[in-house]
């Protein structure tokens, strides 16, 4: 089904809920969201839309913008067929040409002219086994990691990102007067103009994390302000801040590589799982002491995997693109 065909379904759930409030449509409601990722992202733009609605501001024109409708409307009347005929065109085309320049530099300014803002420009980006950069038409830079997808909206009200899948980076413009909010999941992150990134690739949380500058975000009705270096969490319904974050390297994806320094043996295979073909499980890798730095290239994901077990000497057991490790065997003593 297509996003907009969603959203649209979404805006007249909330609307006929507003309408006629009540236990049944409360559930409507939940069970919309149920339905997929995309279903419940589509009742939180809805509810979101509804919200800014009352509160849309009609854009101002500027002043040489008044002069130049001023002066098309005016040029309209003075040449309409019932105003000219005959002789009376040419004196009035001579009429206007002696004295026409001052007449309108010296019209009235009056009330300023406005206008209803434009439709919202929608649309939906995603990616496979590769990165990818786009310029959005504010100015701002969105790069999506491998396997993402995300649906830009950009209004005169705000400038809106929702996350389904995977990690985003974004460079902000900045535009006092269009904010810029990115959904991913349950957290909102609310910015004017920063370099921050979005992460959505494993189902159990979502983080945001600060590189330059500083952003809001909020979940479940908590907010936390973020600066440079610090990340923000969202697991199993809780919010929680980390301060101190080593940021140099955590965004060399965008340049096709991965960075990892002193990284728990299991962080690390966290780390190459979006980029492999395999499917790993680590859990038994838990207390294992081993650490791992290094910079990877994230097309040769599978072969960094690999490299690791065999340093490392983990026991693999494989079914077919599954792979379950674990530490090492215990050697045996030699005895002489």
């Amino acid at each position: 089904m297509a996003e907009e065909s969603i959203r649209d379904q979404a805006l007249r759930l909330v609307e006929h809920v507003r309408a006629a409030p009540g236990a049944a449509n409360e559930d409507a409601i939940d069970a919309f969201r149920a339905r997929s990722a995309a279903h419940d992202s589509a009742i939180q733009w809805a509810e979101d839309y509804l919200e800014l609605l009352p509160r849309m501001r009609r854009r101002s024109f500027s002043r040489a913008e008044q002069r130049r409708i001023r002066l098309e409307a005016w040029w309209a009347r003075l040449w309409e067929p019932q105003r000219l005929g005959g002789a009376a065109a040419i004196v009035s085309v001579v009429i206007v040409l002696g004295w026409g320049g001052w007449h309108l530099l010296s019209l009235d300014e009056g009330p300023p002219i406005v206008a209803s803002p434009p439709e919202s420009v929608v649309e939906a980006f995603s990616t496979g086994r590769q990165h990818r950069k786009i310029a959005l038409d504010d100015g701002s830079v969105l790069w999506l990691d491998w396997n993402s997808s995300a649906t830009v909206e950009l209004s005169a009200v705000d400038r809106r990102v929702t996350l389904e899948a995977g990690r985003a980076a974004f460079e902000i413009t900045s535009d006092a007067e269009r904010p810029f909010i990115v959904i991913a999941g349950g957290l909102t992150t609310r910015v004017t103009g920063t370099e921050f990134v979005v992460d959505r690739r494993y189902a159990d949380a979502v983080e945001v994390i600060v590189l330059e500058g500083s952003v809001a975000v909020v979940a479940n009705g908590d907010e936390l302000s973020l600066r440079a270096a610090e990340r923000a969490r969202l697991k199993n319904s809780t919010l929680s801040l980390e301060t101190d974050v080593a940021v140099s390297g955590l965004d060399a994806w965008r340049d096709g590589r991965l960075v990892l320094r002193d990284a728990t043996i299991t962080e690390a295979f966290d780390a190459l799982k979006p980029y492999s073909l395999y499917r790993l499980d680590t859990a038994q890798l838990s207390g294992f002491s081993a650490r791992v730095s290094g910079t990877y290239f994230v097309n040769r994901a599978d072969d960094a995997i690999l490299g690791l077990i065999q340093t490392h000497k983990l026991v693999v057991e494989q079914q077919d693109w599954d792979l379950i490790l674990s530490p090492p065997r215990p050697s045996r003593p030699t005895f002489r």
